[in-house]
C-alpha cells in the first residue's frame, strides 16, 4: 500500500485532513497529516514562519521514511511540496497538487498579500472565508474550520518557489482541479496545470475544500492516482 503525506494550505493545519486521512487508512493506506510551522498544533513564536522553513518540515519527514511517498499540496501547500520535490525527489513517488500553488520556477505564490503588523499573521474575514473556502461543504465542517483556522505569515506567500527540470521536474505529478473553486478558478488551475506537458490532470465538481465536501470522491481519486 502507499504512504500519503498531506500537506494543508493557508490558516489550515492538520486536522483539515481528517475525513480522507480515515477513509485512506481504512483502505490500508498510511496516512501522515502535516502541521507546518505555525499552523495547527506546530505552533510557533519566533521567528515567524518562511517557505524555506515550511519546506524544510516537510524535507525532514520525507528523508525520514522508509519508502518514497505520496506528496500531496493543497493550496498554498503546492508550493511547499514543489520545494520538499526539488530538495528530495528520490523520496517523492508522486506529486499531487490538490486546487494549489503551481507555477514557472522563481514565482511567489502570491505577489501582494495583505499587510500585516510586522512579525504577525493576518486572519481570513470569516464569512468570506466560509463563501470562498467552504460553500458547498457540511456546515460542522465549516464551523471546525472556523474554530480551528490559524494566522498566517505573509513571509511565505511572498517567497520565491524555484524548481529544476533536473529534480522537481524527475517526479511524476498530477492535479486535481476543482470546477467549482471560489479560490482558485478552474480556468486558472487549467492554465497552472497545463503548463506543464505529461502532468496528469483531474476534475472534481467541487468548492475549494473537496476533503470536507466530497472525501469519498477525494479518496478514490488519489488512490487512482497513487497507482
Amino acid at each position: 500500500m502507499t504512504t500519503f503525506v498531506l500537506v494543508h494550505g493557508a490558516f489550515h493545519g492538520a486536522w483539515c485532513w481528517y475525513k480522507l486521512a480515515t477513509l485512506l487508512e481504512a483502505r490500508g493506506h498510511s496516512v501522515i497529516a502535516i502541521d507546518l510551522p505555525g499552523h495547527g498544533r506546530n505552533r510557533v513564536s519566533a521567528p515567524p514562519p518562511t517557505l524555506q522553513g515550511y519546506v524544510d518540515h516537510v524535507t525532514d519527514l520525507l528523508r525520514g521514511a522508509a519508502e518514497p511517498v505520496v506528496l500531496v499540496g493543497h493550496s498554498m501547500g503546492g508550493a511547499v511540496i514543489t520545494g520538499a520535490a526539488e530538495a528530495a525527489p528520490e523520496k517523492v513517488s508522486k506529486l499531487v497538487y490538490l486546487a494549489a500553488s503551481l507555477g514557472p520556477s522563481g514565482r511567489a505564490i502570491v505577489e501582494d498579500p495583505p499587510a500585516s503588523p510586522a512579525g504577525d499573521g493576518f486572519m481570513p474575514v470569516m464569512e468570506n472565508a466560509v463563501d470562498a473556502f467552504y460553500h458547498d461543504c457540511p456546515a460542522e465542517d465549516a464551523m471546525l474550520a472556523r474554530l480551528c483556522l490559524t494566522p498566517q505569515a505573509r513571509a511565505p506567500l511572498m517567497a520565491r518557489v524555484v524548481w529544476t527540470k533536473e529534480r522537481w521536474g524527475q517526479v511524476p505529478s498530477a492535479y486535481i482541479g476543482c470546477t467549482l473553486d471560489r479560490v482558485l478558478t478552474i480556468a486558472d488551475q487549467r492554465e497552472r496545470a497545463g503548463s506543464f506537458p505529461g502532468m496528469q490532470w483531474v476534475e472534481l465538481e467541487s468548492g475549494h475544500s473537496p476533503f470536507f465536501s466530497m472525501p469519498e470522491r477525494l479518496t478514490e481519486t488519489l488512490a487512482d492516482l497513487a497507482r
